[in-house]
């Protein structure tokens, strides 16, 4: 019964499931005497191996996924995982996202303090897309401590410029 639940195990497409089973195999075999559980032992680390690495894969992905700024595929693979009801991938993908927009963040808060218009406008147009794609709590807390940044540089530096177009056009009167 033990194999044919590690099989199970391997076979099913739901890594909660896949990690349920493995947990009772785990407390079945911790009971079962010393002989059998020998013979399953080797069977249950495939079992264990097999499961751990479908979701190395998956976070591999992620992290190119993320790396390329490609919202389309992260989002299919968030979906996959949601149909394989695979919660501790889902997990792990928020706190990627969460991670890759507050990086993004950041740098958006960079461009603003060297007052790097065209990475600032980079920045700031990726995540928003990561906004827009997911909008989750955190997320959009970020996104709108950016925009509220974002607004102000350029609310003080159109006042700036207002100043030197003033200059500029007394200059001209002058002459």
């Amino acid at each position: 019964k033990v194999s044919m639940l590690l099989d199970k195990a391997e076979a099913t497409k739901s890594f909660d499931t896949a990690e349920q089973i493995l947990t009772l195999c785990d407390l079945i075999l911790c009971c079962l005497p010393e002989t059998l559980q020998s013979k399953l032992c080797v069977k249950f680390v495939n079992a264990k191996k097999r499961v751990a690495e479908s979701n190395k894969f998956e976070m591999e992905l992620l992290q190119r996924y993320l790396s390329n700024n490609n919202m389309k595929q992260i989002e299919d693979l968030y979906s996959k995982m949601k149909q394989e009801r695979n919660h501790k991938m889902m997990k792990q993908i928020d706190k990627a996202l969460l991670e890759k927009v507050t990086a993004v963040r950041s740098l958006v808060d960079y461009a603003i303090a060297t007052e790097n218009v065209t990475d600032l406008q980079k920045d700031f147009t990726i995540l928003c897309m990561y906004r827009d794609s997911f909008p989750v709590e955190q997320i959009e807390a970020e996104s709108d401590a950016a925009r509220d940044n974002v607004v102000a540089f350029v609310v003080e530096n159109i006042t700036s410029l207002q100043k030197m177009m003033r200059c500029i056009a007394a200059d001209n009167i002058d002459a």
